[in-house]
């Protein structure tokens, strides 16, 4: 690998998603969930209502048949459950209580994983790192943004 594609912006970036999600798996191992799943609680605490699986699948950029699984999981640890269709065949997927204890409980693995990860910088530089990579993530960017 030449010194230039080692260097590149899109390389580092790519190395340190690949850093960051093993601290984040790793934070995660004790309470039997992976970022996906950790990601999807997080958003159905956001919505009182539940999401539909193809929603869950649309922002984790994952397909309907790996979310399928991912709430299958969840919902065998008792994390979610879903929700009478109110239209069509859809069943919005819903928090439950012991999910939501749940992601109280990992909050703090992510929050020692994100430390762990960006330690070498000040608060001044992480806040600009967080600006920086929110402004190429955009959705008027290159494509859709996250959660997109």
């Amino acid at each position: 690998m030449s010194s230039d594609v080692q260097g590149g912006l899109g390389y580092l970036v790519g190395q340190l998603s690949q850093r960051v999600r093993r601290l984040y798996e790793a934070e995660l191992a004790p309470f039997r969930l992976n970022m996906p799943q950790y990601a999807t609680l997080t958003y159905l605490a956001a919505a009182p209502g539940g999401l539909p699986a193809a929603e869950i699948a649309r922002r984790l950029h994952l397909t309907p048949q790996a979310v399928s699984l991912l709430a299958a999981r969840l919902e065998a640890a008792g994390h979610v459950t879903r929700a009478e269709p109110t239209t069509g065949r859809s069943q919005p997927l819903l928090l439950t209580e012991a999910g939501r204890d749940q992601l109280v409980a990992a909050r703090g693995a992510i929050v020692q994983a994100e430390a762990e990860a960006f330690a070498p910088l000040g608060a001044n530089d992480r806040e600009a790192l967080r600006r920086l990579l929110a402004a190429c993530l955009a959705p008027d960017a290159s494509g859709p943004g996250p959660g997109e």
